[in-house]
């Protein structure tokens, strides 16, 4: 029983944590990305402070890639924890 609220208590962890990954994902495609976009061009020539290092241009695509993977892997360890969690 311990083993299965610990899974759900995890699971539950990660989804939140895949969420907040998505949620970071959106505010930067709709603050970064989609103006470029409305120009007329995928070539981002702003530059963003995230993480203590300076995103200039279209680096941040390569910081877009990087959260989504992680959203996508956190999301995937929710599944298979909730899964794990409710099966027993």
């Amino acid at each position: 029983m311990l083993k299965k609220v610990a899974a759900g208590m995890l699971g539950l962890l990660l989804a939140l944590s895949s969420l907040f990954f998505a949620v970071i994902i959106g505010y930067l495609c709709s603050t970064e990305i989609m103006p470029a976009i409305r120009n007329g061009s995928l070539n981002v020539e702003t530059s963003t402070m995230i993480l203590n290092r300076t995103w200039a241009g279209n680096e941040i695509y390569l910081l877009l890639a990087g959260y989504l993977l992680l959203a996508v892997a956190l999301g995937f360890g929710a599944y298979k924890m909730l899964r794990k969690a409710i099966a027993g």
